[in-house]
């Protein structure tokens, strides 16, 4: 995050920093403990607050909330970094107890980049990947093979290394709104 901050400086985006942990934005912006709050229980918030739902699985119900509940706060925040995603919404990042180490950067309310601590283990990654074609299979969605090529590209074990993807076309219209 302090890489991204620092890149953002050097584009003349030089305003005041905010980091909320995930929790934190909940529990804030919705006065909802996302992470010690069940299915069901995300299911009456969500309708109580008048949303329509019907997901299947708990990450994408909190993706919803997130983006209906917490990202229209986020507006009045000039640089927002929220970090320390649910390990249900980890993708391919470490996770640790509750959250897997990912962060969002948002300018404005506007996501401007993602990224993470990156997975250094093939079985890590194994394990991912099992997990995302069991859950593609259930919903009768397509299902690709497992990549054993990329498995085994990453057998002797990864450094340390994280990824950040930054949306160019978002991040330059923000910097042409100053």
């Amino acid at each position: 995050m302090d890489d991204i901050t620092q890149l953002l400086k050097t584009l003349g985006i030089d305003s005041q920093v905010t980091k909320l942990s995930y929790a934190q934005a909940f529990f804030e912006y919705g006065d909802i403990d996302i992470l010690n709050t069940d299915f069901a229980a995300l299911k009456v918030i969500a309708r109580t607050h008048g949303l329509s739902i019907d997901f299947e699985w708990i990450e994408d119900l909190q993706i919803f909330l997130f983006t209906h509940l917490i990202e229209p706060k986020l507006k009045d925040l000039s640089l927002c970094f929220i970090y320390d995603y649910p390990a249900v919404q980890s993708a391919l990042a470490i996770v640790e107890g509750k959250v897997s180490h990912r962060f969002e950067l948002y300018i404005n309310g506007v996501e401007i980049a993602n990224g993470y601590d990156e997975l250094r283990h093939a079985n890590e990654y194994q394990v991912v990947f099992e997990q995302e074609i069991e859950k593609r299979r259930t919903l009768k969605k397509y299902t690709p093979d497992l990549n054993k090529g990329y498995l085994e590209a990453v057998q002797s074990s990864l450094p340390q290394c994280a990824g950040v993807a930054i949306g160019m076309v978002r991040l330059f219209s923000e910097i042409n709104l100053k």
